[in-house]
């Protein structure tokens, strides 16, 4: 599969990003700045929604304070994952197709 240009996030992309931060890291004017400027390729064929961040964030500081979300009854789960140096977004479906990002992120746990 050819590697998509990088461009600018989705706004369901920025979404996922922010919702997978720790609110005290997410307060962060650094982490803000860096959130607005960063970079993403799609990095799946399959619709799940996955995407890598090329640019903008720190991998090695947020892997360690990342958040990892599920939501049980849909059978998704979504969390950052290191991949070749940067930093990606994986969201996996248990059950069903997949359906791209999820719209609405209120039934997720988080952990």
């Amino acid at each position: 599969m050819e590697r998509e240009t990088p461009r600018s996030p989705t706004e369901a992309e920025r979404a996922v990003v922010e919702f997978l931060l720790p609110p005290e890291i997410l307060r962060s004017q650094a982490i803000q700045s860096q959130i607005h400027a960063m970079s993403v390729q799609s990095n799946c064929t399959c619709g799940c929604g996955s995407f890598t961040i090329v640019n903008g964030l720190d991998a090695d500081s947020l892997l360690t304070s990342a958040i990892e979300a599920w939501d049980a009854a849909r059978g998704i789960s979504m969390g950052f994952i290191s991949a070749g140096g940067s930093l990606a977004v994986e969201i996996t479906y248990f059950a069903g197709e997949s359906e791209g990002i999820p719209e609405d992120f209120s039934s997720f746990e988080r952990a």
